[in-house]
Parts: structure tokens; C-alpha cells; sequence
């Protein structure tokens, strides 16, 4: 049909001192091509991806070892929808669950400039507590789950009505500053670059982050993956990185990555692309 745009890549090459490795990356603008995702490998850990869901979460979401959600999972940050979603994301079955901020989540921002947001009825610390009720909320911290390191940050470049921008300038200390030592890489805004080119022809993604992930590419970066740009939605390869868009406001599914935990002397093998 039409409206389908699914693709799968296939990535099997292994590179010497890499922790993780990439098997499967699925992504399709079709929500309903869930019920048809193959199973994983055996020894593969499947991260199911999404975000910005804005209060429509309720929605399929594949089975998986990890679940991600990359920020917006509301409209305003009131507390009605932190309940809404703690609810939802709690009851759902994936082991671990890790869930950051995205500029919506007023609710989550702990600074003065949430007091010009006149409805919000929760705070911070509470919302917080709600979330780590069901998840990991990590905010500008790192975590290792199953073997995997991630490291995570809600900092947008973005400026005007948002929760979480710091600033140019702040975000560019807090980048040089960042972790390199990890696999997966977590925020709400994207890679200057990669899946952040809105309909205007702009792109939203961040120069900041960008640098950051191609120092981290070094050290084992194998994913980053965010949200925001909505239109941004899907799967790109650069530099043996996979840059993950999983916005679902255009009511499209959530992105499966499938890795692998593999010796640091494991042998190069090919690197293999498929559209499904």
C-alpha cells in the first residue's frame, strides 16, 4: 500500500573492540506491520524505540527485552497525563524500560521557567517519582541494562516555549563533557544531520550532539536515538552508526533494534541492507 514504507537493515559487520553489534534495525510508517516483525535471534537483546507520542500512547508496541521512550509523552506536563502514561507504560511487558524528558514534559523541568507555565499541577520531584515507578528516567545520567551502556539527555536546542533548553552555550560544555564510553546514545532532539529535517526544509538536529557521536563512535557508539522532529521519523546509517528518529505523532511504528553482545576480537564480516 501506499502508506508503507517499511525497511529493515541488516548489519553484521563487526569491528574490533566493539561491545555491541547491530543485527536488525526495523522501521515502517505503517503501525499495524508490528503484528508481522520476525522474532529476534536467540542470543539477540531487541530495544524496542519510540517517542513523542503526546498523550496517544496507547498504541501496539512490539515485544522486546528493552523499551525506550525519548521524551514528549505529553502535551502540556500536567499531571492527568503523567498518570495516563504511567499507566500505559507500566502495564506494558518488556523487562526494562528507560524513559527521558522531551520539551513538552513541562512537568520534568525543575528550573525557574516552569513557573510561566500557569497550569502545571505536579512537581518536578513528584513527576519523577511517578515515572521511575514503572522505568529508568535518567536525565543527563548513564545506565548499563543487559550488558548495554546508555547515556541520556532531554537537552534540546530549541528555544521559546520548551522545557530543557540550556542554551547554546551550555550545550556545547555540557557535550565536550559528556561520557564517550558508551553503546547507545539517548535524547529527545537528533544528530545535526541525521533525521531532523522538518518541512520547512530545516534541520532541528543538534551540532552538539553530533560532534558528541562521532567521538563516541570511537570508544563503541553504535545507536543514537531520539524523537522531536516528527517528520524525522525513521532509520539512517553514517558512519557505522544507526541515527534513530522514533517520533510517533504521524502515527507510525515503533523501531526495533536488535543487537548483539560480541567479543572485543570478533572478525569483520559484510555489511548487508534489505527493504522490506
Amino acid at each position: 500500500p501506499d502508506s508503507y514504507e517499511g525497511v529493515c537493515f541488516h548489519a553484521l559487520k563487526m569491528r574490533m573492540g566493539r561491545r555491541v553489534q547491530v543485527t536488525r534495525c526495523w522501521s515502517s510508517v505503517d503501525p499495524l506491520d508490528v503484528d508481522g516483525l520476525e522474532p529476534k535471534a536467540e542470543d539477540a537483546i531487541r530495544i524496542v524505540c519510540l517517542s513523542d507520542t503526546h498523550g496517544f500512547h496507547k498504541r501496539k508496541v512490539p515485544h522486546g527485552d528493552i523499551l525506550i521512550h525519548a521524551g514528549d509523552f505529553c502535551n502540556q506536563g500536567l499531571a492527568a497525563e503523567i498518570e495516563s502514561f504511567v499507566g500505559w507504560f507500566g502495564a506494558l511487558p518488556h523487562s526494562h524500560k528507560i524513559i527521558i524528558a522531551g520539551n513538552h514534559d513541562y512537568c520534568l523541568e525543575s528550573t525557574s521557567k516552569r513557573l510561566s507555565f500557569g497550569k502545571l499541577d505536579i512537581e518536578p520531584s513528584e513527576a519523577k517519582e511517578r515515572l521511575r515507578s514503572v522505568a529508568t528516567y535518567l536525565e543527563n545520567e548513564r545506565t548499563e541494562i543487559l550488558g548495554i551502556r546508555f547515556f541520556a539527555s532531554p537537552f534540546n536546542i530549541g528555544h521559546g516555549a520548551f522545557a530543557f533548553p540550556p542554551g547554546h552555550k551550555a550545550l556545547e560544555t555540557f557535550w565536550a563533557a559528556a561520557p564517550v564510553d558508551i553503546d547507545i546514545l539517548i535524547t529527545h532532539g537528533p544528530s545535526s544531520g541525521e533525521r531532523g529535517l522538518s518541512r520547512a526544509g530545516q534541520d532541528g538536529g543538534d551540532v552538539f550532539v553530533r560532534a558528541f557521536t562521532e567521538r563516541a563512535k570511537e570508544t563503541g557508539l553504535v545507536a543514537h536515538i531520539s524523537g522531536h522532529i516528527h517528520e524525522g521519523y525513521g532509520v539512517s546509517i553514517e558512519n557505522d552508526i544507526y541515527y534513530i528518529n522514533a517520533a510517533l505523532a504521524q502515527r507510525t511504528a515503533p523501531i526495533v533494534l536488535d543487537v548483539i553482545l560480541v567479543e572485543q576480537d570478533s572478525q569483520p564480516s559484510a555489511l548487508a541492507h534489505s527493504n522490506t
